[in-house]
């Protein structure tokens, strides 16, 4: 398993990488434990590395046109939209491309807790999801009810 670490002022996240990712132990695919598996505690003892093609990002640089923030109660939301081309990615194993839709935050009121996900048994004090949407359903409400239909990449922060 690969940890990337990216420092950015005094937020350092954490998340897998794009060409690494693990799979509990006898487990054939991949996919077999991420659907229907939120929140995740990822035991780090129990996983076998597997070397998957990179993720490609495209347009990843393209600035929205609007972005419009919803408070939903425990996080807030970030939707944005774009005049031309959204972000995406694709490759990997991914068979369609996935095209960003929004992002949002989990957070806690202590260095021990806040994120969905843990690492460990622990939690993080921050995650956030990047959400994005399979390109081959006609809108995005189809696409969130559909298996393939939603790609969430998640990045664990240390504040």
């Amino acid at each position: 398993m690969v940890a990337c670490k990216k420092n950015t002022n005094k937020v350092e996240c954490t998340a897998l990488s794009t060409s690494t990712t693990t799979e509990p132990k006898g487990s054939k695919f991949v996919d077999s434990w991420v659907h229907d598996s939120s929140p995740l505690d990822i035991d780090l003892d129990n996983v076998t590395p597997i070397i998957l093609p990179p993720l490609i990002w495209l347009e990843s640089e393209t600035i929205p046109l609007k972005m419009s923030i919803r408070n939903i109660g425990t996080t807030f939301n970030v939707d944005a939209e774009y005049s031309g081309p959204r972000p995406s990615l694709n490759g990997s194993i991914l068979q369609y491309p996935y095209e960003f839709s929004s992002f949002h935050f989990h957070w806690g009121t202590k260095q021990d807790n806040g994120s969905e996900h843990r690492t460990m048994g622990k939690c993080s004090p921050m995650e956030i999801h990047l959400v994005f949407y399979n390109i081959s359903y006609s809108n995005t409400s189809e696409a969130f009810n559909a298996k393939d239909g939603k790609l969430i990449l998640t990045y664990m922060c240390k504040v």
